[in-house]
């Protein structure tokens, strides 16, 4: 797209002969080429998600009225932002009091939204726990014959998990995580410090870890659990409280349909919030910028052709495969200029960094240019930065000892009064998120034989050893697929 201004400007940032004025100049121009561009990829994404959202998402059958069912609020909200796209189509330069205020406005929104998807993964961690114990339940009920050895299943899982030694830990994860709880409570905490104890950066780090497990083992210590919609979280605790001691097959099954149907609107909702957010992030940027919609259009003039195309889709003249064919050559599109983007930020490692001439390099408008750059790459990657970590000095072993040990704690109470299937469910699935200790690679073939010792009859053993194959085959096509949601749905539908 501007290959040879990309050139010019290289020639500049790495020829020794160059004083810093050059340089310095050259950096700048760098900088403005690169928020401009991310401005252009704003507005195609901001079409982008609202196409999706209201035209993929949104049209999916009874998505719209569940949301209004289970969070007025929240299906306003996604009304208001409809025709979005419009109004930045014809957006002009505002006051700036306005334009702060609107920047207020959206911020609040954004701030809603981030509540509402902690919460919704709360909803999911507990509906998904549900499913967890009916699968197991069922697998009594597995009328399957083994058809292989248990030898040459072990042989199977050992090729699965050391055929790419990166990944070691990873597969060794998704295999324990897929097969009945089978270790002692101090083994199993024992474990988890031993997995939890490396060298962190900062303490932000750590704490990260700490509250993945805490959520995804509980998922109701997720703040506002119970309160933001309700319904789903009725309907959890409906299930989690059944009678399941003599439970007949027909009234498992009945039960896990109906927890695959609340995961599946959960999952729904998730979607629909965390697009909302992305428009919202792109909103942002655009406000916050002093850039004009026709500078943006002069910069890509394809938008035009994409606004009146959004035009034809919002007034329902394009047909389903329609919107999915231009989702694709949108997303082409995008792809196209975050290469652009890319081949700018390549530019800045070429630049001769010498001790001495950082002070004259880098004067206020570079800083404030750098400033600005990581706001919007913060937003334009949907993240919240409550977790951003600052690399600097190891943080002392105690503190990291102190802080596990208080997780270890918490777990331990929580389990003493939890109902044991949900407790060994829970038990399982983390164990596929606490990273694997350093020596455990050499132990997990023992685990996963003393696991199957645990169940003596054979359709059980069978169902276990399936759930393992298909968790294997899921881990697989996650790799290769873009697929989340389908990925995620298919998980919960076949117990693994």
């Amino acid at each position: 797209m501007h290959h040879d201004e990309i050139q010019k400007l290289k020639k500049i940032l790495i020829e020794d002969n160059n004083d810093e004025t050059n340089i310095s100049r050259a950096l700048k121009e760098v900088f403005k080429r690169q928020k401009s561009i991310i401005m252009t990829i704003c507005v195609l994404e901001l079409i982008y998600e609202s196409v999706y959202l209201y035209d993929i998402i949104l049209k999916r059958s009874g998505v719209l009225k569940f949301i209004k069912s289970v969070d007025n609020q929240l299906y306003v909200t996604v009304e208001s932002y409809r025709d979005v796209v419009s109004r930045i189509r014809h957006y002009r330069q505002i006051d700036m009091k306005i334009k702060d205020n609107i920047i207020k406005t959206l911020q609040e929104e954004k701030d809603k939204l981030e509540a509402d998807l902690e919460v919704l993964f709360g909803y999911f961690v507990e509906a998904r726990y549900c499913s967890d114990v009916f699968n197991d339940k069922l697998k009594v009920f597995n009328q399957n014959e083994i058809n292989i050895s248990i030898d040459e299943f072990y042989d199977k899982i050992k090729e699965f998990v050391f055929e790419n030694e990166d990944e070691k830990f990873e597969r060794i994860q998704e295999v324990i995580s897929a097969i009945p709880f089978a270790l002692s409570r101090k083994r199993f905490f024992d474990y988890m410090k031993s997995g939890l104890i490396h060298e962190y950066t900062g303490y932000e780090k750590l704490l990260e870890s700490i509250f993945e497990i805490e959520e995804n083992f509980y998922g109701k210590l997720v703040e506002g659990y119970g309160d933001k919609f309700a319904e789903i979280a009725n309907k959890i605790d409906e299930l989690q409280t059944l009678d399941l001691k003599n439970a007949a097959k027909d009234d498992l099954e009945m039960y896990l349909k109906d927890t695959i149907l609340l995961l599946s609107k959960i999952q729904d909702v998730r979607e629909i919030v965390y697009s909302l957010i992305r428009i919202v992030n792109r909103l942002l940027i655009f406000y916050k910028s002093d850039k004009k919609i026709e500078d943006i259009m002069h910069e890509e003039p394809k938008i035009k052709i994409f606004f009146d195309i959004y035009s034809s889709i919002y007034e329902e003249r394009y047909t389903k495969k329609k919107v999915k064919d231009f989702l694709k050559m949108l997303n082409e599109n995008i792809s196209n200029w975050y290469f652009e983007l890319y081949n700018y930020n390549r530019l800045l490692s070429d630049v001769n960094y010498l001790e001495n001439e950082i002070d004259t390099l880098i004067d206020e408008d570079i800083l404030n240019d750098i400033e600005i750059l990581a706001e919007y790459e913060n937003l334009m990657n949907d993240d919240s930065d409550e977790f951003d970590d600052i690399t600097g000095d190891i943080i002392d072993g105690s503190i990291v000892e102190d802080e596990i040990n208080n997780l270890v704690s918490m777990i331990d109470d929580i389990i003493k009064f939890m109902n044991p299937d949900y407790r060994k469910v829970r038990m399982r699935r983390l164990l596929g998120i606490i990273p694997v200790p350093g020596n455990f690679e050499n132990e997990f073939l023992n685990y996963l034989k003393s696991s199957l010792e645990f169940e003596t009859t054979s359709n059980v053993k069978a169902a276990i050893m399936e759930s393992v194959d298909k968790r294997i085959k899921l881990y697989k096509d996650m790799k290769n697929s873009k697929l989340l949601y389908e990925a995620l749905l298919k998980n919960v539908k076949e117990g693994l």
